[in-house]
């Protein structure tokens, strides 16, 4: 079960026996991983990371879980650098680039061009075939 920032004092008491315990500020850093350039897969283009974007504690001690490569990531002995080197294999890479380049819209999308004209409102003809059909049905 995923435990949330309001629920510190259990982590305390989960990783009481571990090396290195987990601390929320790791949520908060960013890592530098590197990717092939969106369009072109010969540069390598490299982009920070937060790490609360997928990473998440877990009930267990001494583990978090990546919810974007549904791994369990082990950090008791090597503590934050073992969550980083996770974020640099080539499984979390392969999720990362996959989601960058499904799930972005172009820049484009989000603006118009001060010399374009305002949308015009919808044709009649289109509203009354619309409402035509659902007569129909």
């Amino acid at each position: 079960m995923e435990i949330n920032l309001n629920d510190e004092h259990k982590v305390r008491s989960i990783d009481a026996n571990e090396k290195n315990k987990f601390k929320f500020v790791w949520l908060n850093k960013s890592v530098k991983i590197k990717l092939p350039a969106k369009g072109n897969n010969t540069n390598v283009e490299e982009i920070a990371v937060n790490v609360g974007d997928s990473i998440k504690k877990i009930d267990i001690s001494g583990t978090v879980n990546c919810q974007l490569c549904t791994d369990t990531i082990y950090y008791e002995k090597r503590g934050f650098s073992a969550i980083s080197s996770h974020l640099q294999t080539k499984k979390h890479l392969s999720k990362v680039q996959a989601k960058r380049e499904n799930y972005t819209l172009p820049a484009n999308f989000f603006g118009v061009s001060k010399s374009a004209a305002p949308c015009p409102a919808v044709p009649s003809a289109l509203v009354q075939a619309v409402q035509l059909q659902f007569k129909c049905l």
